[in-house]
């Protein structure tokens, strides 16, 4: 009895968690360039049920009677992040740049960390740096910060050079991942390399649009249909534990008092 209490509060923990992921998915379907997450379950190992006490049957190995399998709960296994392509919408601003293709841009952080983000919200911050919406300075191809000067009107090319009256002074530094849906998540819509997503290496075949941006590439119907499945198997396992006190409150109060 306590078993199957343990089996449905496994249960309830894991749709608690597959609640906070769909949550974070719709919270940013509107967000440039934000990868939806999907949370991947793994069941605990079944237990084979005999019933004891009971008349042997002719199973010389095992003479127990057999009752079946027992489920005993699940898990979450793994969080991985979609890598769909997310559409590109025209805003007509310079340096709004939306990437076609699996790469990423990358950014220094404050504390001289390297994250990454296709979210192309970029613009010129007082230094004369191309920075991100957050602030953060976009890195080039030399490894370093592209600085254009605070009064430039930088123009970037599809292949990612940076433009300024006729003359390339930069290059944008794309990146791709050997395993991107591994990619940890950091907040502020950047992601950081694990051991699972692999180093990162130089971008082939990806192209930068200027005055474009990646829409989120959240499906919000999906998400919708997924967050009643999950609040259903919720409330299922509530009553699963409802109903087993409720039966193991009787076997305590009630059987012994028939004796």
């Amino acid at each position: 009895m306590l078993r199957g209490i343990y089996t449905s509060a496994s249960g309830m923990l894991l749709e608690g968690m597959r609640t906070d992921v769909v949550a974070n998915n719709l919270a940013n379907a509107q967000t440039r360039g934000f990868k939806g997450q999907s949370a991947s379950v793994r069941a605990f190992p079944e237990m084979l049920v005999h019933r004891i006490n009971d008349r042997a049957t002719m199973n010389p190995i095992d003479p127990r009677p057999l009752i079946g399998y027992l489920g005993t709960g699940a898990a979450i296994d793994e969080f991985a992040l979609s890598m769909t392509q997310g559409a590109l919408e025209f805003t007509g601003r310079g340096l709004d740049l939306a990437i076609d293709g699996p790469a990423f841009f990358s950014f220094e952080t404050p504390d001289g960390d390297t994250v990454y983000s296709r979210d192309g919200r970029m613009h010129v911050d007082m230094d004369g740096f191309i920075v991100n919406s957050s602030g953060l300075r976009l890195l080039g191809a030399d490894g370093g910060p592209i600085q254009v000067g605070a009064a430039a009107d930088p123009v970037v090319d599809p292949e990612g050079r940076v433009w300024i009256d006729g003359a390339v002074v930069a290059e944008v530094a794309l990146w791709e991942f050997p395993e991107p849906r591994a990619l940890e998540r950091l907040g502020e819509n950047l992601l950081a390399p694990t051991e699972g997503s692999g180093a990162a290496l130089a971008a082939t075949g990806s192209q930068i649009h200027r005055e474009h941006l990646e829409l989120s590439n959240v499906n919000v119907v999906r998400e919708m249909v997924d967050m009643i499945a999950i609040q259903r198997a919720y409330e299922a396992n509530q009553r699963m534990i409802t109903t087993q006190d409720e039966t193991l409150g009787r076997l305590i109060n009630d059987v012994p008092s028939m004796r």
